[in-house]
């Protein structure tokens, strides 16, 4: 069953057609531009997930939004996603901001204050491509983490019976974080047998094109208005 939706972030300009994220992210880093573009996507975000929760009924979804290492100098970050997040009459558990390892190592000091007084105000924060960064196992009790995304690299090779050190890995993963009390997803689930698998191994949650892949906000919300659920 759905639980929600994670905002990602695409450019398609008129003049250089489809731009990926990986191009354009890292040079609105560089140039300062991120943290307006960063402020920009919480409030749109809040914004959509108000209309997921009017057109499918559903006022439980959950919605996932990235934060840059550089959005966690901004001293007005929190202000805004408590702003946007009243603007639209939303919970703060609605809210997952998601943080890559490595944007956790390189801003020590103003991460944990932050995490700290937005995870006070009731919203989760997230690992994001768990085990690909660094000093993973540390992070998790450092920082007021509500959950982890095990990282799609992972999950390529789970169903691969000539080499079984991704099943392992992931399975210890899931154990991992149910010991800890964190929620978990896996991410890049592409097939039935990789789903399988991870419901066997306890997973609760999946992210990845067999689920659903990429839409625009109108198409996502029309959808699932209608309580699809994902048999198996």
């Amino acid at each position: 069953e759905l639980s929600g939706f994670e905002a990602l972030m695409r450019w398609r300009s008129k003049s250089w057609g489809f731009i990926p994220p990986t191009k354009f992210i890292p040079q609105a880093e560089k140039n300062g531009r991120i943290v307006e573009l960063g402020d920009w996507a919480i409030r749109k975000a809040c914004e959509d997930l108000k209309t997921f929760h009017e057109k499918t009924g559903r006022h439980d979804l959950q919605l996932a939004v990235n934060l840059s290492p550089v959005q966690l100098q901004s001293s007005d970050i929190c202000s805004t996603i408590t702003q946007a997040l009243d603007t639209n009459k939303l919970n703060p558990n609605h809210l997952h901001l998601e943080l890559t390892e490595t944007a956790l190592i390189s801003n020590d000091v103003e991460a944990a204050s932050l995490l700290s007084d937005l995870h006070s105000k009731g919203i989760e924060i997230w690992i994001d491509d768990f085990g690909t960064g660094y000093s993973s196992i540390s992070m998790l009790r450092k920082y007021p983490v509500s959950g982890i995304k095990i990282d799609r690299s992972f999950v390529e090779g789970i169903c691969d019976t000539n080499n079984d050190s991704d099943f392992n890995l992931v399975s210890a993963l899931i154990v991992l974080a149910q010991r800890l009390k964190l929620k978990v997803v896996v991410e890049g689930v592409e097939t039935i047998d990789q789903l399988r698998i991870l419901k066997q191994l306890g997973c609760d949650r999946l992210q990845g094109y067999l689920i659903g892949k990429p839409l625009p906000v109108q198409s996502a919300s029309r959808n699932w208005s209608d309580g699809n659920k994902f048999h198996i």
